[in-house]
Order: C-alpha cells, then sequence, then structure tokens
C-alpha cells in the first residue's frame, strides 16, 4: 500500500478574513487543511457551525467544501494557514502504472478536535518559514513535514473514531461528570444504558472500582471544595450548584467524604500539587511549599532552603504529563491553567483551581493563589513594596532614556525566533505593564492580538525591530546553535538597536516566568540594562 497513493503539498497560505466585512466565503479546489492562527467569529462547514475563540483549532476540506466566515468582532477578523494539496492514487497494470488524482472526500469536512494542535501549528509555521526553499534537500523536507501532518490528522480521526465507540460505563461516567448536579440515580442510568440495574452496578464497579453512589457523592463533594476555594456563594447556594438540597445535607455529606466540615477545611491547610512553574512561584513567594511543583531552575535556585527542608517532587519544564505522579501524591488541591491538555483528568483526582491565563493579568492570578491559601495579607504586602520598586523605576528612567523610545521583546529557538506580548513572561509585565514602555506599532497590531507571541523569520526581523530589544534564548533543542548564526548575520546586525549597542540578552531560566520573585527580579535586570 505504500506506493499506492500520494499526497504532495502544493502551497501554504496565510489567509486573512477582514473584520470590517460581514461574512466572506471560500470554496476549496483541492484537499484542503486549515491551522487556525486567531481572531473571532464563526465559520461554517456544510452543515456544522464552528465557533472561533483563542484556542487553536485544526480543520479539513475537500474538493467542493464551501466554507463561510461570519464575523463577530467589528475590531478583529481571522486568520489561518491553508496547507493546499492534491490526492492522488496509482491505477493501471504492471508496467503501465500511472497516478490519478482522487477528487473524493478523504477525510470529513469539518473539525478534527482530536487532532494535536500545537505540534500541527509548529509544523505550519515550519512549513510556511521554509516555502522559499528552492534547493532539492529543502523541497524533501518541506514534503517531509507535511506527511506527518497528514499522519496527525489521520491517527486524530482514528482516535475520534475510538473515542465515538467508547464502553457504555464510559459515556455513563461522562454523562455524571456533565449532569452531576441533577437528580441522578441508579435505576435512571441503568435505562439510559439498556442493561438492568443489577448488571449495570457490577459494570460500573468493575470500571470505577467504586459504587454508584459512592462515586457520585465523591464527585458532588469534589465539586463543592471546587465552589468553597473559588466563590462567594453561600453554602446553601454550593450545595444546590452541586445537586443537594440544602447546606445541611451538603455538610453532612461533605464530612463523610473529606472527614472534614465545609468550615474546617476551608481554614485547613492543602496539600497543594501546582502544574505551572508560575503558580509553582507564586506559592513560595508566599510561604506555601507544594507536595508536587512544577519549577524552573531560576525559582529552584532562588527557593532552594525551602525546598530542601520540605517533602516535595519538581517536575521540570520539559515535562508535561504527569498526571500519575499528582494523583500518586493524593493532593488536596490541585492549582493549574484553564488551557492545561489533561484539565478533566486532574479533577477526577482532587478539586482543581484552573485559573484563566487570558482573563486574569499576573496580578490577578497572584491575588488568587493568596486567597486559596489564606495569604492576602502577605501577597498585598509584596505588591505593595513591588508598586513602590516601580514608581522609583519609572522617575529614574525619566531622567536617564527617551521613554517614547520603543522596545521589543524576543526569544530565538530552534530555527525560530519569537515576539512576545505584555502577557507571557520575558519581562513583558514589567517593561510594558508596570514601567509602560511602548512597542513599536507593528508589534502592537501584529503580537497584541491575544496570541501572546507571533513567529517570524530572520528576514522579517527588522520590521518588528525596536529602538531597545530584550533577548531571551531558548538553550534546548537547538536554540543555542540557532543563535549563534542569527548573532552573526548581515540581518542582526543591520538592525538599530545592535548598531547604538541596545541589544540586552538575558537569561531564559530568570526571564521565562511572571511569578512574584521572577517578575520582581526581571525589575532589577532590565533598570540596570536601561540605565547602564
Amino acid at each position: 500500500m505504500l506506493d499506492q497513493q500520494m499526497f504532495p503539498l502544493e502551497q501554504i497560505d496565510i489567509v486573512k478574513f477582514r473584520p470590517s466585512d460581514l461574512s466572506e466565503k471560500r470554496t476549496f479546489d483541492c484537499h484542503a487543511i486549515l491551522v487556525t492562527i486567531g481572531g473571532k467569529g464563526e465559520w461554517r462547514i456544510g452543515e456544522k457551525r464552528y465557533a472561533l475563540d483563542q484556542s487553536g483549532k485544526v480543520f479539513f476540506c475537500n474538493p467542493g467544501t464551501e466554507l463561510l466566515y461570519t464575523s463577530s468582532d467589528t475590531q478583529q477578523g481571522c486568520s489561518f494557514y491553508q496547507l493546499s494539496f492534491r490526492a492522488y492514487e496509482k491505477t493501471g497494470r504492471e508496467g503501465e502504472w500511472v497516478f490519478v488524482q482522487k477528487h473524493g472526500e478523504l477525510l470529513p469536512a469539518g473539525e478534527i478536535g482530536s487532532a494535536p494542535y500545537h505540534r500541527i501549528r509548529e509544523l505550519a509555521d515550519s512549513l510556511h518559514l521554509g516555502k522559499q526553499e528552492s534547493t532539492p534537500a529543502d523541497a524533501f523536507r518541506i514534503q517531509m513535514l507535511f506527511q506527518e501532518m497528514l499522519h496527525l490528522l489521520w491517527k486524530g480521526q482514528e482516535e475520534a473514531k475510538l473515542d465515538r465507540s467508547e464502553s457504555m460505563i464510559e459515556k455513563i461516567t461522562a454523562y455524571i461528570e456533565e449532569h452531576y448536579d441533577e437528580d441522578l440515580n441508579r435505576d435512571q442510568l441503568a435505562n439510559m444504558a439498556g442493561i438492568s440495574q443489577e448488571y449495570f452496578s457490577r459494570l460500573f464497579k468493575t470500571k470505577t472500582g467504586t459504587n454508584f453512589s459512592k462515586y457520585l457523592s465523591e464527585l458532588r463533594i469534589k465539586k463543592a471544595q471546587e465552589y468553597l476555594l473559588t466563590s462567594k456563594s453561600s453554602l446553601r447556594e454550593i450545595a444546590q450548584s452541586v445537586g443537594y438540597r440544602d447546606e445541611f445535607y451538603l455538610s453532612h455529606k461533605f464530612k463523610q467524604v473529606t472527614g472534614d466540615s465545609p468550615s474546617l477545611y476551608m481554614k485547613r491547610p492543602k496539600r497543594i500539587a501546582s502544574v505551572s512553574a508560575n503558580y509553582t512561584g507564586c506559592l513560595l513567594a508566599l510561604g506555601v511549599t507544594p507536595i508536587i511543583a512544577k519549577i524552573n531552575p531560576f525559582i529552584q535556585r532562588h527557593f532552594r532552603s525551602q525546598l530542601e527542608g520540605a517533602d516535595v517532587q519538581t517536575v521540570d519544564l520539559l515535562t508535561f504529563h504527569y498526571n500519575k505522579l499528582i494523583a500518586k501524591a493524593s493532593p488536596d488541591l490541585v492549582l493549574c491553567y484553564d488551557s492545561y491538555e489533561d484539565l478533566s483528568e486532574l479533577r477526577r483526582i482532587a478539586p482543581t483551581v484552573a485559573i484563566s491565563l487570558s482573563s486574569l493579568s499576573w496580578r490577578d492570578q497572584f491575588m488568587l493563589i493568596a486567597e486559596l491559601v489564606n495569604a492576602v495579607g502577605k501577597a498585598n504586602d509584596w505588591l505593595g513594596r513591588f508598586d513602590e520598586k516601580i514608581a522609583q523605576a519609572k522617575r529614574l528612567l525619566e531622567q536617564t532614556i527617551d521613554t517614547t523610545e520603543t522596545v521589543g521583546i524576543f526569544e530565538i529557538w530552534k530555527d525560530k525566533i519569537m515576539v512576545f506580548d505584555d502577557s507571557f513572561g520575558r519581562a513583558g509585565q514589567v517593561l510594558y505593564q508596570a514601567l509602560r514602555l511602548p512597542p513599536s506599532q507593528r508589534i502592537r497590531d501584529e503580537v497584541f492580538t491575544g496570541q501572546r507571541y507571533k513567529i517570524i523569520p530572520l528576514e522579517e526581523l527588522p520590521l518588528y525591530a525596536t529602538d531597545r530589544m530584550f533577548v531571551t534564548i531558548f538553550q534546548g533543542k537547538g536554540g543555542d546553535e540557532y543563535a549563534a548564526k542569527v548573532m552573526a548575520s548581515d540581518v542582526w546586525k543591520s538592525l538599530p538597536a545592535y548598531r547604538n549597542k541596545r541589544i540586552y540578552i538575558n537569561d531564559h531560566d530568570t526571564f521565562y516566568n511572571w511569578d512574584p520573585v521572577s517578575t520582581e527580579y526581571q525589575l532589577v535586570k532590565v533598570m540596570e540594562q536601561l540605565t547602564g
């Protein structure tokens, strides 16, 4: 079968639908993969509608597929990669083989929700950056990357089929997790599954390790714990939100499951698992040591004595899936960001607070964590001291530099350069938010769009150049080598900031986070660089 079909990539473009148009329509004359970059609105493919938001999506279109875009925001359209290709199938007989184009459906048109967006986006970025290359080796590399993308799409589609055929009890448990606040009972769910109550009970315990009643109670109490930690609702309101008739019955079930009353639970220190290096930094700054902590080298060095004296398991930045480790530790609370890939699995382990990266500033995130660990006073004290340092820094800058000069934040990885906004570490919260130094107009228009960063090729770096440039290098996976190539290039040496000696190279480990300790260090460092 390996020599029976071909899928050569013909073209890759960045398509932009303008916000000024109420709608735009596109009909595809060949197969196409669409990888969203950013924007808002709605896509309609066939009879299905898809809302566009800040989360990335991958779509597949066949020849003849119609895409209709409807704008929902007069200030923002949408943009996406379009990778166009044709499918060919081998036909004929021995010695007279020919490849004939296939015009039919390869995959169902629409979103491929199970496709790994971040990897596909990386591949699309690399393909777009490399499309101008002309050597045979470059052409082979481009097709190789595209074949990997196709493999991921087909694999995602197969996984989606497996998901649709998941077991009966898995469907029932998913239903329970969606409808835990309703009046559920064993007989009702057994009828939904089309089996007897006795057989349902046996199957449920085999699959989940517990009976239906205990499973539902534990789920409701975990949800109640999340409400207690993150809302100002009364106990009665929380009881009704999780499926109990009143606060008295909730308190009874709460103590039955946890051993504590709701009020005692709120006072008792929590054993916390942090799956974000930023949240680990926030906790440690407040004097709270998590039992499992994702951590970067700077925070690990800064809090060495606090960590060495505690029973804590640390996880480095390049480890992404460690839910089994979290489950084994049995934390009282899990802290993560709201776009965490395995969020639903975390919620099965322990009450989980998923903090919004898009709607909360780094200060708001810090204060939310302080509320969770009863350390609001410490957080306010720290922010007060920090604001005094910012005020002093701004007065000094007004005396020493032209504060209308533009600044930009760049990071060099293997084969790519990233431009950052003010919300994703790298001192963005210091330079842009606190010190109020301006980005260039191009960076404001193209990077400050909610996507947090933009990948650009070396050749386009002058378009994003600023009067002062702050640069970090991701040293793993070839970043050092590419950085050396970039900095030896004529493009780099042509930058005004290079000629004026206003490019500042900073350590990635210390500039990666936006937790309070990292932010304070970054303030000191950038002030040294700006004022000499």
